[in-house]
């Protein structure tokens, strides 16, 4: 799932639909469009994932200069919430 966040579009040849690009998106103005734009782009993304046969929930906010994303999704017939990813303010996950 993180992949899939920091994967920028196109950066697969193989697999040009593949990611969202977030580090794009940190470094832009964090109002309701982009946060929604940021969340519509990981959902579609996460129902991509044949491993994830749900999308349940994803959360996306601002935390002062970080970005929190949660994610909950079905995956081998179990819900799953996972840990909120937490992004730096130019897009690179804290704590990994």
């Amino acid at each position: 799932i993180l992949h899939r966040m920091m994967t920028r579009q196109g950066e697969f040849k193989t697999r040009p639909q593949y990611g969202v690009g977030l580090r794009d998106f940190v470094k832009k103005a964090m109002n309701s469009t982009n946060l929604g734009l940021i969340k519509k782009k990981i959902t579609e993304q996460l129902a991509r994932e044949p491993r994830i046969e749900e999308v349940l929930a994803v959360a996306v906010e601002p935390d002062g200069a970080t970005l929190k994303v949660s994610v909950a999704v079905r995956a081998a017939g179990k819900a799953l919430t996972l840990q909120p990813f937490v992004f730096d303010s130019i897009g690179n996950p804290i704590g990994e």
